[in-house]
């Protein structure tokens, strides 16, 4: 699972908003539409391509995985008591 630092996406997204906003080459509005859905789409495609979960998904499994550190050391215990009674 990849950590993604959310400030640099943001960052990202507002350097080509902020292009986007003071480019005099944009005076059309159909040519600004067009780049607008082509920064989307990369951006789309971008985060589809990195390993994320939603914060449900992230949540299930931290709770998954206290329960088997708590199960691992249950049974750890439970070998040190059956050591110690040889």
């Amino acid at each position: 699972m990849l950590m993604l630092d959310k400030n640099l996406l943001t960052e990202l997204v507002d350097k080509c908003m902020n292009d986007l906003r003071t480019s005099s080459s944009l005076n059309t509005g159909s040519l600004k539409e067009e780049i607008l859905t082509t920064v989307h789409s990369v951006l789309h495609k971008t985060l589809s391509n990195l390993d994320l979960v939603t914060r449900e998904q992230f949540d299930i499994q931290t709770k998954v995985l206290d329960q088997a550190r708590q199960k691992l050391e249950l049974l750890s215990n439970k070998i040190t008591e059956l050591e110690n009674l040889k």
